[in-house]
């Protein structure tokens, strides 16, 4: 598709070229400015200069980004203007003087009403492409459109890992997660159906716009209808493997003239085997060692996703909108684990049977309210926005333990936690040309939670709390944020200089120890700056930002996850936010990129094993010294015939360092990180992907991680007009996708193998209906820049 719209503008040139010698020597010029009928500027189209009498064409060109400047002679000639999509404008034009220029101001067109059963995509773009060192992935178009989760979309995405919850960049760390512009939370990612998702841009310079959290950003672009009309989607995916699991979706998108109407609603059932191998050696006054096996069977019957949205159009500049979203998750798991534990010092060594059972529930809601005001043809907005997000989770576990050492114990493990989060937030951006721009906004967040854990003895019938393993929490912090960004420069360099201010207010306190846990307050300025430097297909760059490392909110919750005596997962109430400084600069020609970088973080969060005195391991969270992180990232394409490979090699080297844990037993590795997306098109027949995710052993003085590998081979066909598409897929081939852990210092280690079951085949067909009255969409998929949301 490249090559042809090469061809287009190649011969557009040199019909441009034969008209200008026909024309002669001129010195007169034509300007303008073509808009919409929402006054946004019209990217690119035709011009042509008439001769009244016949209506012979003097003069044809293009023009671009909305600007036409068009030479022309003293005379009275004809102006005709054809973008397609729109109606042809014609107007009568007089130039009596040469050097002379003929302002026209703006030329407002107005789009055609023809009847469409599907919008027209006159060409498609690949499915990854990379802009100022950034990556953008087309979901909508590609192979991962076909993931029945969040979570599986995710561990597919290049050079993003999902830990848990927790999603971050290969070389950068911790991410945050944007969609449509506002920051949401991993419990509101849950609510988002695959099938909404068009695009995801992973950010690894964020600007000032972006909350300071995190060391990237992970863009979620949502779909949308531009056209009037009814449009629809009806989605079923089918998975076998060691489980059967199945996705139903169904979305509506209706527009009336101003109003829009989105809504849609998604049901899951999720049933899979996590199987973790654990194993400790622990030297100390009292030295042991040992292994656990935990198997976790998970049954979810049941997960609906919905959402509502609408919006209205109050003027061609005024627009408002709001959208609901809410999902409900239950899950029933049963919990096996054998443990063995061989102490020096006791001859009775220790082997505990866990039986776990019970359910996990948690469901969430959040509301979102917009306010946009276009100020002027340029693109300069004013922006409104409010959001509210709530979320409950349950957990509710009967526990039987039997071992050697003791006799038969049952436990109840009882947690609750509720998240409230509010925020509202207000942009303004200036555009005072196509280069020229400033931006500036404020921003108020605010979060509570309550966090109840109840531990209990069950002996004989009686229940005896176990204060240790039990909680009382309530959480409150308030971030308020302002920032300033200012771009510039001229045709080949240009620079973005920014800063973000904020103070963050954090109190939590134990009810049940009557006491405070944490109550602080600081203010911080995150400064950025990028600087690039454009010839052609040439392209230098470099970034660099300060940016602030929160702990989550579960993180902060002082709850308990009893798995055994060697498996004690707890929370840290008593975590401190980490700052990151991070430099980078990349050379891009065409679409090679390579990029390398240095970030420094102080204060990382990280997984620590606490061992006891006779064997019991507990995991939880602390703060450490110093992370140094250094990296080097390649980008190749490559496009022979058919078939498409696009490509993301990347090298890493960490280092982390705290005086309280030394003596590893691991030496330091890098990382060899591959990313490679293949398609095949069989004209006529069908497309065919295949897709591999590798990342090599690595160790960073303190943990260590095994290679871990995935592979996806897909084949797909549209049929009834391209409005049916059928995708066939084989997932984790090799059944090789496993996350490892190992930690080791002090002499002691603590390693995890946790293997999942994905290896399955997967049917998916996707049915689109409905019809649509083209109005002004003309493939802004693959001709637009990404839109500069405020955040």
């Amino acid at each position: 598709m490249r090559l042809r719209t090469t061809i287009k503008i190649a011969i557009v040139c040199v019909i441009s070229f034969v008209s200008l010698s026909a024309l002669g020597q001129v010195k007169g010029t034509i300007k303008a400015r073509i808009i919409d009928e929402r006054e946004a500027l019209i990217p690119s189209g035709n011009a042509y200069l008439l001769r009244p009498s016949d209506s012979r064409v003097l003069l044809s060109g293009s023009w671009y980004k909305g600007e036409l400047n068009f030479p022309t002679d003293t005379g009275t000639f004809m102006l005709k203007i054809v973008v397609q999509g729109y109606e042809d404008h014609i107007q009568k034009l007089e130039n009596t003087a040469k050097d002379h220029i003929l302002d026209l101001g703006t030329i407002r067109l107005k789009p055609k009403s023809i009847q469409l059963q599907e919008v027209n995509i006159t060409s498609k773009p690949p499915v990854l492409s990379t802009s100022q060192g950034n990556t953008k992935i087309d979901i909508a178009n590609s192979t991962l459109s076909s993931s029945s989760t969040i979570e599986e979309l995710f561990s597919k995405l290049p050079g993003v890992v999902l830990d848990g919850q927790n999603a971050s960049v290969v070389g950068k760390g911790e991410a945050i997660i944007y969609y449509n512009g506002d920051r949401i939370t991993a419990e509101q990612l849950r609510a988002i159906p695959v099938e909404r998702i068009k695009k995801i841009s992973v950010v690894t310079n964020p600007s000032s716009k972006y909350d300071a959290q995190g060391n990237a950003v992970i863009d979620i672009e949502g779909k949308q209808n531009f056209s009037q009309g009814l449009l629809g989607e009806f989605r079923q995916i089918v998975q076998a493997g060691r489980f059967f699991n199945e996705t139903t979706n169904l979305s509506m998108d209706y527009k009336a003239n101003r109003l829009s109407i989105s809504g849609g609603y998604t049901q899951n059932t999720l049933n899979r085997d996590v199987r973790v191998f654990s194993n400790y050696n622990h030297v100390g006054d009292k030295s042991f060692n040992g292994d656990a096996l935990i198997n976790t069977h998970i049954r979810s019957a049941f997960i609906p996703t919905y959402r509502l949205g609408t919006s209205y159009e109050i003027s061609s500049h005024d627009l408002v909108s709001f959208e609901y979203k809410g999902n409900n998750t239950r899950e029933h798991q049963d919990v096996a684990n054998h443990s063995n534990t061989y102490s020096s010092n006791d001859p009775l060594n220790q082997n505990v049977m866990v039986n776990n059972q019970g359910r996990t529930q948690w469901y969430n809601n959040s509301a979102s309210l917009n306010y946009s005001h276009r100020l002027d043809s340029m693109g300069s907005r004013f922006l409104f926005a409010g959001q509210y997000f709530n979320e409950h989770e349950h957990d509710n576990y009967l526990i039987q333990q039997d071992g050697t050492a003791q006799n038969t114990e049952n436990f109840s493990n009882e947690n609750r936690d509720i998240v409230k989060i509010y925020s509202v937030r207000a942009d303004f951006n200036k555009n005072f040309d196509k280069v020229n721009s400033v931006s500036a906004g404020f921003k108020f967040s605010g979060t509570r939670m309550n966090s109840l854990g109840d531990f209990n003895q069950i002996d004989s019938g009686k229940i005896e709390p176990i204060t240790e393993f039990s909680n009382n929490y309530k959480f409150r912090e308030n971030i308020t944020a302002a920032y300033i960004e200012y771009k510039g420069g001229g045709k080949s360099l240009t620079y973005t200089i920014g800063g973000r201010l904020e103070h963050t207010a954090t109190s939590g306190r134990s009810v049940l120890q009557n006491r405070s846990i944490i109550d602080t307050n600081y203010l911080n300025v995150y400064p950025n700056l990028h600087v690039a430097y454009k010839k052609n297909d040439l392209e230098l760059g470099l970034d660099y930002s300060r940016r602030i490392l929160r702990p989550s909110y579960d993180d902060l919750s002082p709850y308990v996850l009893y798995n055994g005596p060697t498996n004690i997962v707890k929370g840290s109430p008593t975590l401190t936010p980490a700052y990151t400084q991070s430099v980078s600069a990349y050379f891009q020609i065409k679409d090679y990129v390579v990029k390398a970088g240095y970030s420094k973080t102080r204060g990382e969060i990280n997984t620590i094993a606490e061992f006891g005195e006779i064997g019991e391991v507990l995991l939880q969270k602390l703060n450490l010294a110093r992370h140094s992180t250094y990296f080097l990232n390649l980008t190749i394409p490559v496009k022979v015939g058919n078939w498409t490979s696009e490509n993301n090699f990347n090298i890493s080297y960490d280092r982390l360092s705290d005086s309280r844990f030394t003596r590893s037993l691991y030496s330091y590795k890098p990382l060899y990180y591959i990313y490679s997306y293949n398609n095949y098109v069989i004209p006529k027949l069908f497309s065919l992907d295949l897709l591999v995710n590798y990342s090599s052993s690595q160790a960073n003085g303190l943990a260590r991680t095994k290679d871990q590998l995935y592979t996806e081979i897909g084949i797909s066909k549209k049929y009834l007009g391209k409005k049916l598409t059928i995708r066939l897929s084989g997932l984790d081939l090799f059944n090789s996708y496993t996350l490892n852990k190992s930690l080791s210092y002090n002499d002691s280690s603590y390693g995890v193998d946790r293997n999942v079951t994905l290896r399955s085949v997967k049917l998916s067909a996707s049915l689109r209906f409905g019809k649509l009255k083209s109005t002004n969409y003309s493939n802004k998929a693959a001709a637009e820049d990404e839109t500069d949301r405020a955040h």
